[in-house]
This record gives structure tokens, C-alpha cells and sequence, in this order.
């Protein structure tokens, strides 16, 4: 190297080495800051912020209906569906194991 470009190498060396020392950039002045703001958002938007720890159940609601059976899935004993009770797109099945007239057509189909 030559002598011309030690001064240079070695100021290049300097100031590289001195951005290491400025710390987390996080924390450095005029750089965002974690606030608190979107729960603070959150919770003028809610009606009661109480909501937003514990929930609250509404009269009426089919919640424990649904409770039966997700506790067999969790337990693993789900009932098999009956085998009268099955049928497939385009060709339904009587209990005899005889295809019968046609599928039930859903209600409410709009004709």
C-alpha cells in the first residue's frame, strides 16, 4: 500500500468503526417509539373496553349447542352418521342398498 493511502485507509477504518458506537437505532433521537397508540385506538373504538379482557355472552345464541360436540371431537368419540343417512351428488341410496327416484332437492332452491 502505498504511503499516500494509509491516511485514507486509516480514516475509512475510523469512521466505519464509529457506527458501531451510535447503539440500537431504535432508540436513537427523532426515531419512532413504540407508544401504546393502537391500544389506545383500540379501545376508544370498542364500546365497552371491558369486552376487550373478558368477553360476553348474548341471550339466545346457539354457543352451548355446539359445545356437545366439540368436546366429542376433543375426546374422540364421534358418532359415525347412520348409513340410510348417506348420499352422494347424483346418486342417493335407499336402506336397501336400491338407488332410489332422485336427491332431495334443498329448500328454498328459488323455483
Amino acid at each position: 500500500m502505498s504511503p499516500r493511502r494509509r491516511p485514507l485507509v486509516l480514516l475509512l477504518a475510523l469512521t466505519a468503526g464509529g457506527c458501531t458506537m451510535t447503539g440500537n437505532p431504535m432508540y436513537r433521537e427523532g426515531t419512532w417509539h413504540p407508544t401504546g397508540a393502537n391500544a389506545a385506538n383500540l379501545a376508544a373504538e370498542v364500546a365497552d373496553p371491558q369486552d376487550l379482557i373478558a368477553g360476553r355472552g348474548a341471550a339466545g345464541t346457539p354457543g352451548p349447542l355446539a359445545v356437545l360436540p366439540v368436546e366429542n371431537l376433543r375426546a374422540d368419540t364421534v358418532k359415525p352418521l347412520p348409513a340410510d343417512s348417506i348420499e352422494t351428488l347424483g346418486s342417493a341410496t335407499t336402506p336397501s342398498g336400491e338407488p332410489s327416484s332422485g336427491a332431495a332437492v334443498p329448500s328454498g332452491s328459488g323455483d
